[in-house]
């Protein structure tokens, strides 16, 4: 043992002296003679090239250099240049915003018609008693067929689909509505499962009654494919190139699945809350059984958690929604980022979304327990109105800080607030007096209580139709607009309630009758 190790050391030693004499000698010659040099270079280059290319790194395992976040552009909702009136519907009433109305599809039970809609609200499609109909934005309508057993409006409005019975077997078109033109996509001789449509109009996904593992997608322009799964309960949307499909399976819970070029990821448990997709319907924005919040855009390889609160919101504001079937809680939301549409409530905090791959942001920190009465994400960036301190107060977060701002500063401890969608107009009731607030303005009081008269109910709100503040007193449903214009919008109501279908805000009024009612064009109509 012993001798090993001395000759080792004498090996090591020798290694040592001849290296030494090498990188001596080659100092030595390579100083007194550059012509050696250049050769030994000339010689030695290309070797040593090869040698660092064989050792180098792969990029993919090299570490990239860390940048720091840069501060995001908000643009806001976006709002459509759309000149024309928008389509509305609650309780099988279907009305415009300039007050038409039609009952022709309100059955006796009062229950809301299956009707979509384009997200401009300029045109509709409903099915009603197996009849195929398209509404124009004056509420004209067209019978398309007498057999149809669904039927659905794309994103843009220019293209729907509807599903017909055919002798014993089903037939599914496309429509082009500015041609009148239908488009065959499928034929079976059994039965249709589930139908859904692109936001161009153009692709279907779908999938048929004796087979709940296979989806197919196909359009106008796009050939038959077949994809396989190993559950498809319901299919969610598809985006314009077929390439991505949001789908659900059910077992003990609803779960959420997304194929991509071909590839399926699952993307967990889902709720009982709305979840909501961008204008491509390539990104999701949805609740997970525990009410998480999460995210994933097509392609990524798991969703992203948000936020991980079980009381939490989401809150679109002023974007624009379209609800792709009434019996389904999917929405189509008007943008390309979630960061520009919608805004978190949870636990008495504020969340706005930040990046086009969102990261949460907690607008109120440092601040103790708020509620927030109205959200929307503006041009400056999202914001918030909330009550701190007896103030009532805006947040906004520009990317970078968060700006407060004042409201109005309350002088009775009764008090109540609303604003329009894009927080642009406010309205304040603080004990018995109504004021309007416009922002770097004085309060205007645009209603007083007069003597012997009270509140029926001291919530105010905001009627989007006629842009105006609703109100009780004494079983009379008012409402105000910027100035001191009040008038009367209907008698004997005990009070009122905001129904939201994330298509409208739509007011609904419980009258001293025991009835409930909506009010449109200045007539209240029965709703039960």
């Amino acid at each position: 043992m012993k001798n090993s190790t001395k000759g080792a050391l004498i090996v090591t030693g020798m290694a040592l002296v001849m290296t030494a004499s090498l990188v001596g000698g080659y100092k030595f010659i390579t100083h007194v003679s550059p012509k050696v040099k250049t050769e030994f270079d000339n010689y030695t280059n290309p070797i040593t090239q090869q040698l660092i290319k064989d050792f180098e790194i792969p990029e993919k395992e090299k570490e990239e250099p860390k940048e720091e976040p840069s501060e995001f552009s908000y643009t806001g909702s976006v709002k459509r240049t759309y000149d024309s009136p928008v389509i509305y519907q609650k309780g099988g009433y279907i009305f415009n915003s300039d007050g038409k109305m039609l009952t022709d599809f309100r059955g006796e039970k009062g229950n809301d018609v299956r009707l979509t809609k384009s997200i401009d609200g300029s045109r509709a499609v409903l099915v009603e008693d197996d009849k195929c109909v398209y509404i124009d934005a004056d509420l004209n309508t067209t019978e398309i067929s007498n057999t149809c057993r669904l039927a659905g409006m794309s994103f843009d409005g220019k293209y729907f689909f509807h599903l017909d019975q055919e002798g014993s077997g089903q037939a599914v078109y496309i429509r082009d509505i500015d041609k009148g033109d239908d488009y065959l996509i499928a034929k079976t001789p059994a039965t249709f499962r589930s139908v859904c449509i692109s936001p161009d109009g153009r692709t279907l996904v779908y999938s048929f009654y004796s087979d709940k593992t296979t989806i197919f997608v196909q359009g106008i322009d796009i050939p038959e494919t077949k994809y396989e799964t190993d559950d498809c309960n319901s299919i969610i949307t598809v985006s314009n190139d077929g390439e991505t499909i949001f789908y659900s399976s059910y077992d003990k819970d609803t779960e959420y699945h997304c194929i991509h070029q071909g590839k399926i990821t699952d993307l967990g448990t889902k709720n009982y809350r709305h979840d909501y997709l961008d204008r491509e319907c390539k990104q999701i924005l949805y609740q997970d059984k525990k009410g998480s919040v999460k995210y994933y855009r097509a392609g990524d390889k798991k969703p992203v958690t948000l936020l991980k609160e079980d009381e939490a919101r989401i809150k679109l504001g002023c974007v624009a929604a379209q609800q792709q079937d009434i019996y389904m809680e999917d929405y189509v939301l008007d943008t390309d980022s979630f960061a520009d549409a919608v805004m978190i409530e949870a636990d008495y905090k504020c969340y706005a979304l930040s990046g086009n791959t969102p990261e949460v942001v907690e607008m109120s920190k440092g601040l103790s327990k708020i509620y927030s009465y109205e959200t929307c994400v503006t041009p400056e960036g999202p914001a918030c109105i909330c009550k701190i301190d007896g103030e009532y107060v805006k947040l906004v977060y520009d990317g970078k800080d968060i700006n407060r701002t004042p409201v109005y500063e309350c002088e009775r401890t009764t008090t109540d607030i609303t604003c329009n969608d894009d927080l642009t107009k406010v309205w304040v009731r603080d004990g018995n007096n109504i004021y309007y607030v416009e922002e770097g303005k004085e309060p205007v009081l645009v209603f007083e209580l007069e003597g012997g008269a009270a509140y029926t109910t001291y919530d105010l709100d905001w009627d989007p139709s006629t842009d105006r503040c609703c109100f009780v007193v004494s079983s009379v449903l008012y409402s105000v607009g910027t100035t001191a214009d009040s008038r009367v919008e209907m008698n004997n109501c005990k009070f009122f309630s905001s129904y939201s279908t994330n298509e409208c805000k739509i007011l609904t009024v419980y009258g001293t009758d025991g009835n409930t009612y909506i009010v449109v064009g200045g007539q209240a109509y029965k709703l039960r």
